[in-house]
């Protein structure tokens, strides 16, 4: 089921201030039972700390990570979909959660940081194969090597020896 709906769409809509606007957008949400109050508070509380982060066409839900204690194995949907995409992005090297910065300091990039976090919450423990020379251990990430053949490590440019070699999922091998 889609959060937002065309039902829950309101064109022309007039409020006085940011937060009214979100108040109003949370409303609507919950007379439609696709969120909590609690979400809406969560989305309050997430605006007054940082804007809504809409780069690489990905955001995590406001809220949710205020809210993460209700966020589970079973949860699906948009958060979910958010932060496997966060994932994918930073696995990728076009997006990493901390960068140089200027004047040699370094900028976290906080929704990235929040989405690594909350994918603990999303995955449980697993059997993870993939490791050097068949290795196996308990992780909630994946090998980044487990469905890797030649072609992808000859495309990838970096060299990667068993049996201290490996990386997890999401963990770019992009130089800085």
């Amino acid at each position: 089921m889609a959060i937002l709906t065309e039902a829950l769409v309101r064109l022309n809509a007039v409020a006085d201030s940011k937060e009214a606007a979100i108040k109003m957008a949370g409303e609507l949400l919950v007379q439609a039972g696709r969120v909590t109050p609690a979400y809406v508070e969560g989305m309050l509380a997430r605006e007054r700390t940082m804007s809504t982060y809409m780069g690489n066409g990905v955001a995590i839900p406001h809220g949710e990570f205020e809210n993460r204690a209700d966020i589970g194995f079973s949860t699906t949907g948009a958060v979910r979909e958010a932060v496997e995409e966060a994932l994918l992005l930073l696995d990728s090297g076009k997006a990493r959660v901390a960068e140089p910065g200027t004047e040699g300091n370094w900028q976290v990039n906080q929704w990235l940081k929040k989405a690594v976090l909350l994918s603990f919450r999303l995955n449980d423990m697993a059997l993870i194969a993939g490791g050097p020379d068949g290795a196996r251990w308990w992780d909630k990430v994946p090998s980044k090597f487990a469905a890797w053949g030649e072609a992808e490590f000859r495309a990838a440019g970096f060299r990667a020896r068993a049996p201290k070699s490996f990386i997890l999922f999401s963990a770019s091998s992009r130089r800085i």
